[in-house]
């Protein structure tokens, strides 16, 4: 059984798989998964970006010009408020390189 948590926009789902290949979101919904809501996040925003690092779902800006920072803990179902981006921003693209998002 595998797991595989999705961010779509606000939400974040979660499914259990029995596939090879959890990655794979074809194969996941063809596989009959059954999937779950996990904790809303605390600022709601839309068009944002996602990082993974160390475990946390990174999610910064947002659309209208966001300057909201948050990270999701999967293992602790838990979301963190950050400190906020300088600036507010809107249609971000998000990585994790060297130990920073």
């Amino acid at each position: 059984m595998k797991r595989m948590i999705l961010f779509l926009g606000m939400a974040l789902i979660s499914a259990q798989t029995q596939g090879p290949d959890p990655t794979y979101l074809p194969a996941v919904h063809s596989q009959g998964a059954d999937w779950e809501s996990l904790a809303s996040m605390p600022t709601p925003r839309s068009e944002t970006p996602a990082a993974v690092m160390d475990g946390i779902i990174y999610v910064p800006g947002g659309f209208g010009g966001e300057s909201s920072f948050e990270g999701y803990r999967p293992a602790e179902s838990r979301w963190y408020v950050l400190p906020p981006l300088p600036a507010g921003r809107d249609h971000l693209m998000a990585a994790a390189y060297s130990g920073r998002v």
